[in-house]
């Protein structure tokens, strides 16, 4: 889990490490240079998140380019018909093939004041999710890495809503990561942040292992006893 923008925005990535930090440290900078958060909506953040990508693959493009042809992207472009044909088309090949292969989940609020007893339309919980070079706006959960179906399973299962409590999201959330380690490349170790606007805090160990017994007793149980299902399964002529 890393910051955004300070007290707003916090990202969590699977895939690609050094991929998903690149694009996080890229929407750092933007808000940091470029944009002001707080005078943004929740349309221009959706517009706003898609310039990492754009600006990612430009990096892409322009490094490959330059490490085939030893000249920058403009540079190859201008002269392209100077460039043997093959290698011109291999180029273009390779360029066709580059993709961003990391997933990003982006969540947060835009505005940081929790006083208000009513929250504003900026105070309601945002998710987004960079995927597949594109940024998705999600409504109640988003899922990432190779254990994102199985995740997402479940918490469709629970009728995982933004509506929910936060005792019930914690362990609708905690059931699906336990869930997602049928992906034999997720951890065991499970790390829970909670995002309010202006403020966020990690969940205690104490309440980590409280959620697992409650995972224990109420997560899905080994079946055991099939027998009332194997007695007379079949109707007597045996015929569709």
């Amino acid at each position: 889990m890393e910051e955004v923008a300070p007290k707003r925005l916090a990202a969590l990535y699977a895939g690609e490490v050094s991929e998903a930090r690149e694009l996080i440290s890229i929407c750092r900078t933007l808000f940091e240079r470029t944009y002001a958060i707080e005078d943004l909506t929740v349309a221009d953040l959706k517009d706003v998140l898609g310039a990492p990508l754009r600006i990612m693959k430009e990096r892409m493009i322009e490094s490959w380019v330059q490490l085939r042809s030893a000249l920058a992207y403009k540079e190859f472009l201008d002269r392209s018909e100077q460039i043997d044909q093959e290698l011109r088309a291999a180029i273009f090949r390779g360029i066709a093939d580059l993709n961003i292969t990391a997933q990003v989940i982006i969540s947060g609020f835009l505005d940081i004041c929790p006083e208000e007893a009513l929250p504003r339309p900026s105070q309601e919980p945002l998710i987004f999710k960079l995927e597949y070079e594109a940024v998705k706006s999600e409504q109640n959960f988003a899922c990432v890495g190779v254990g994102a179906a199985a995740a997402e399973l479940s918490l469709h299962r629970r009728k995982q809503s933004r509506f929910m409590g936060l005792p019930a999201t914690l362990y609708n959330v905690y059931e699906a990561k336990k869930l997602s380690e049928i992906a034999r490349t997720v951890g065991s170790t499970t790390d829970m942040l909670v995002i309010r606007p202006g403020s966020s805090r990690w969940v205690n160990g104490e309440t980590i292992a409280a959620l697992d017994d409650y995972f224990d007793r109420y997560g899905p149980q080994e079946v055991r006893d099939l027998r009332m299902v194997s007695k007379d399964m079949f109707y007597d002529d045996g015929l569709l």
